[in-house]
């Protein structure tokens, strides 16, 4: 790189690379992203070897890949701007990094120039979603970035105590590590008394800047002032007495809660370690990694609290903040739009509840007993009639104190008037007579009379609408028996022996028929025997309502709560993949660190720091890989577009123009005409993308290859297949791998095992699943199902 040297020089002298996080740069890269309105901003500064964020807001990690990094292009070159405005359709960057793996759709940066316009980095602003800048957002851009150089300049020396006491032979390790978080820690030996301290320390624990303390102040605590100001940091540095002055102990760690009466508590990890006299501590801030770990928790926890109540509607109170969130099943009932909280005085409660003191009763009467509360409460929307609505709560406690409700509501009113009818069945039966005569033109409700040998003897205009051809003409003297199928009759006759032996009871009947307009129709019906107890030959009533709609809606409900529990159990094993990977990248820095001792000359420091390399940047892979999965299946502001699956096909093969033109292939587009999905385009693209991808990758040698693309509607979904005749796979070895995250198939290198695992998460962020079939060296075949609009 042209001025490396140069730059090098720049970044030593104003101590750039690997210093603590100061709040003016943090402050100013929030300030970037809010202004402009993306998603995060980056105070890049490039090496040949590193690209290191001085400052960063809407990502967690603290480095960049350095051979995929743009900042670095922008740094190498002379232009005074770079963008990326959309990724996806790109002709030189759609494969890129930032898209495929960390799906960025916007980049854009300037470049940081110090003394004599040498570039030593670049303000670099990012987003998940497409982007113009205007002349005045770059000009803006381009202003700020004048600002980061100018106060880069102002810090010469700025940390030069920090440095000085880091441990020479340590130096190169102890940066590597802090600039994958918040890392402190420091050296000690006990036998020399000699202390060699972090400075990220002081800010990690909440001491004086510029203090550097002496090891008879960690050996002597008691003599020592700085240390009692916060009682959480006292309590870490009594056991770290503790162990220094136990010689059995080699090995500890611990997580502490730090209260600095700030709005959060701090979760630090301490790491002691011990060889000999020497001694080695490392601090680690978990707190941002714990609040994404807990905010994910109560997600998971809230829907799986209010599954367990009811599959209506739900919602919860936090006590704390006295607001209460809906679910969108919920918004439906109440007939509000979505919101994602809100108070109970602006939800007008007291105007919407009728019985509002009977409901509050309720609830403290439950509550008082730690029970859950169920009650039928009448329910007036503005501008809406009045609705009868079922309420469940279930209060939950922590350390004897209530801190949130969760609950159901479920709109009863229709069910409630058709069982009110239907009681009626019980009571004096001439009376009843009487009374459906009256209602027998209400249109949600199907009222027939049978004799004992199924002939009709009376049914009312809905019933004949629904069953008897479509018009409302009278049926009467027609077979009824004979208008249902086999399985019918028989529960037909079966009810009616049931009520002519039993004439003071009613009996239930669940039907399923084709009605006039042709469709399968699920009727609920209650039964009994009516007429003069004295006659030999009572008549039998049906009383019935259509079900079909609530028994879909059943079936639907009952789909997403196990999609919900898959997708639970999807989270707990990436969550436990991810953590098997970090700690063994851990623990082959801890295992590099125990080795460097061994080791005196140069030659061997320099092979082992190589592997330290290694295991850094796998460790930055899997931290971004956590990124893009989280981002994926928390987006909830992806754009829903009808998608032309032809054209999308045609624009992915055509990103394959080098493969075509080294070693073409046959592509077989069995998709109808336009042929169109409601989907998310971009993950669709991705993958599609990746199927074919690993199609060409997997081809037999000398054989040529052959790829299908087949599209087909199924009743409720869209069922999307891609064949070829590769190498195919051996799912009775690799069934359960197929979709693991760093699970490959082959002993290539160069293949991580991460594309079939995304493509999986982006197959299930739209609702659907993927499946596989194959046979060895015949090739695989990749089914796709997406659900249809309305489901």
């Amino acid at each position: 790189m042209h001025n490396e040297a140069r730059r090098q020089r720049l970044i030593k002298k104003y101590s750039l690379l690997d210093s603590p996080n100061e709040i003016i740069f943090d402050k100013l890269t929030e300030e970037i992203s809010k202004e402009i309105g993306c998603y995060g901003a980056t105070i890049s500064i490039v090496l040949a070897s590193r690209v290191w964020f001085k400052s960063r807001y809407g990502i967690l990690t603290d480095e960049a890949n350095v051979d995929t990094s743009l900042s670095k292009k922008l740094v190498s070159s002379q232009d005074d701007f770079f963008s990326v405005e959309q990724f996806s359709t790109h002709d030189e960057y759609r494969h890129h990094y930032n898209y495929t793996i960390l799906s960025y759709e916007f980049f854009a940066a300037a470049p940081i120039q110090l003394e004599n316009g040498i570039r030593v980095g670049a303000l670099c602003i990012f987003d998940y979603s497409p982007k113009k800048l205007t002349d005045k957002q770059i000009s803006y851009l381009k202003v700020k970035a004048n600002k980061v150089a100018a106060l880069l300049q102002s810090s010469e020396n700025k940390f030069d105590k920090l440095e000085s006491t880091v441990l020479s032979k340590e130096a190169s390790i102890v940066k590597k590590t802090s600039s994958l978080g918040d890392f402190g820690g420091f050296y000690a030996n006990a036998k020399s008394k000699e202390l060699k301290w972090n400075h990220v320390n002081n800010r990690l624990l909440n001491l004086q800047p510029d203090w550097s303390p002496e090891f008879n102040d960690l050996y002597y605590l008691a003599s020592s002032s700085h240390f009692e100001g916060t009682k959480d940091v006292y309590l870490i540095m009594k056991d770290i007495q503790a162990l220094i002055q136990n010689l059995e102990v080699t090995q500890y760690s611990h997580l502490y809660v730090l209260n600095f009466l700030r709005v959060k508590s701090m979760y630090l990890s301490m790491i002691y370690h011990r060889i000999g006299d020497d001694i080695y501590v490392v601090f680690k801030n978990e707190t941002r990694f714990l609040d994404l770990a807990q905010k994910d928790s109560l997600q998971k926890k809230f829907l799986l609290e209010v599954e367990s109540i009811s599959k209506i509607g739900g919602w919860e109170y936090v006590v704390s903040t006295k607001k209460i969130q809906f679910s969108k099943n919920a918004t439906f009932v109440l007939g509000i739009q979505p919101v994602p909280e809100i108070s109970l005085d602006s939800f007008q409660i007291d105007k919407k509840i009728i019985d509002l003191d009977l409901l509050w009763f309720g609830f403290k009467q439950a509550f008082n007993k730690r029970e859950e509360y169920i009650g039928d409460h009448k329910y007036k929307p503005v501008g809406k009639s009045c609705k009868t609505l079922r309420v469940k709560g279930r209060p939950i406690f922590e350390n004897e104190r209530l801190v949130r409700v969760v609950g159901t509501i479920q709109d009863i009113s229709e069910d409630k008037a058709h069982l009110d009818l239907i009681a009626l069945v019980n009571t004096n039966t001439e009376k009843q007579v009487d009374f459906y005569k009256t209602l027998i033109n209400n249109s949600n409700i199907f009222i027939f009379q049978l004799s004992e040998v199924g002939e009709l003897l009376f049914s009312n205009a809905p019933y004949n609408l629904a069953f008897g051809g479509g018009t409302k003409e009278e049926l009467v003297g027609r077979n009824e028996l004979l208008e249902h199928s086999e399985e019918n009759r028989s529960k037909i006759l079966d009810v009616i022996s049931r009520c002519l032996a039993n004439p003071e009871k009613s009996f239930p009947l669940r039907l399923e028929r084709i009605d006039s307009s042709g469709t399968n129709t699920v009727t609920i019906w209650d039964c009994c025997s009516i007429g003069n107890k004295s006659e030999n030959s009572p008549d039998i009533l049906f009383i019935g309502i259509d079900h079909t709609d609530f028994e879909k809606n059943k079936e639907d409900l009952l789909k997403l709560v196990d999609r919900v529990t898959l997708q639970n159990e999807g989270s707990i094993e990436f969550g436990n993949i991810i953590n098997h990977h970090f700690r063994s990248q851990v623990a082959n820095l801890q295992g590099l660190i125990q080795l460097m001792e061994l080791r005196n000359s140069p030659e061997e420091k320099i092979d082992y720091f190589s592997h330290l390399k290694k295991t850094v940047t796998n460790l930055l892979e899997i931290t971004q890989i956590v990124s893009s999965v989280l981002h994926i299946q928390n987006n909830k502001s992806v754009e829903y577009t009808s998608v032309d699956i032809e054209r999308l096909v045609d624009s992915i093969v055509s990103e394959f123009w080098q493969e075509l033109l080294s070693d073409p292939f046959d592509l077989d587009l069995q998709i109808p005409e336009g042929f169109s999905v409601l989907t998310v385009r971009k993950y669709l693209h991705l993958i599609l993308h990746e199927l074919i991808a690993n199609a060409i990758r997997f081809r037999k040698p000398n054989i040529p290859l052959k790829i299908s693309i087949k599209a087909l509607k199924k009743r409720n979904s869209t069922v999307l297949i891609v064949s070829d005749n590769g190498v195919g796979i051996d799912l009775e070895l690799y069934k359960d791998r197929m979709f693991k995250l760093y699970d490959t198939l082959t002993i290539n290198n160069n293949y991580k095992g991460t594309g079939l695992y995304m493509t999986k998460v982006r197959v299930s962020a739209l609702g659907g699943k993927i499946s596989v079939k194959s046979i060895p060296q015949e090739g695989a075949s990749f089914h796709i199902e997406l659900p249809d609009e309305k489901n």
